[in-house]
Formats: C-alpha cells, structure tokens, sequence
C-alpha cells in the first residue's frame, strides 16, 4: 500500500476489496515514476447472459480515463486519502456491460512524477468480477 496508505480501503470505507493489487507499468512506481508517464491496462469481462450492471470502485495515482468496449464512461483523479480525495463524487459508479465480450481499459496519466498506481474492483454484488493484478495487461502510450 505504500506511498497510498489504506485509509480508504476495507470494508465500509470507499473501496472494499482488499485482494485488488495496486498496478502500473514501470518497476517501483510506488517510490517514483517518471513525469507524464501514462499507460492503458486493460481487463476483459465475458457475460454469458442479459446485460448486467456491475459496481466499478477505483483509485489512481493521479489520473484515469475508464473505457468499456472503447466508448469513454468516466474520467476521475486520486482518492487515496482526505488529502487527495478522488474527483468522483461517490464510489462505486454504476456501469452496464451488454452480452458478450468486455473490454475495461483504464487510460491512466502520472501527471506530476513521483509514485503512480492503479487501483481497480469491479463486481456485481459481493461477486467481485475482475481486480487489478499482474493478469491485466498494459500498453505504455
């Protein structure tokens, strides 16, 4: 959890999957990173049946664009600590994703250099779908 702390992670608290692991695409992004470093990972979600509303809870080091199957469907900032709250005005965000294969990218930028990282959930329910781990893949852009 280091530089972020867990002061918003656990239950009860804005993002409740403690197994989702904090991600990025350069080694020892939690010491620093290089100024305007902005990398894509990308995930993908199957749904077998009807479309299905699925809870979408974040955290990013500094900023992120969330794509699903390339249409853009939320830009956010931060929200590790009551310092660096997170732009979005309440967690989770509600997304639907339709029948058939899903596309999640998460665009996301280090604007400012120093630690970077990504922190991602998605689930329906208590079902957790997908969480950032080294299975997501990623692009440097």
């Amino acid at each position: 959890m280091a530089p972020w702390g867990s002061s918003k992670i656990g239950q009860g608290l804005p993002f409740t999957d403690t197994q989702a692991k904090w991600i990025w695409a350069v080694p020892n992004a939690d010491k620093d990173t290089p100024t305007i470093t902005t990398a894509t990972f990308t995930t993908t979600l199957i749904v077998t049946n009807l479309p299905i509303q699925v809870a979408l809870r974040m955290i990013v080091d500094d900023v992120a664009d969330v794509y699903v199957n390339g249409a853009l469907v939320l830009s956010t900032k931060w929200g590790w600590d009551d310092t660096h709250p997170s732009s979005t005005a309440t967690w989770p965000v509600t997304l639907t994703l339709p029948q058939g294969v899903n596309t999640i990218s998460v665009r996301a930028s280090n604007s400012l250099g120093g630690p970077a990282g990504l922190l991602a959930s998605i689930s329906t329910g208590p079902i957790v779908l997908t969480r950032t781990s080294s299975a997501w893949t990623w692009i440097r852009s």
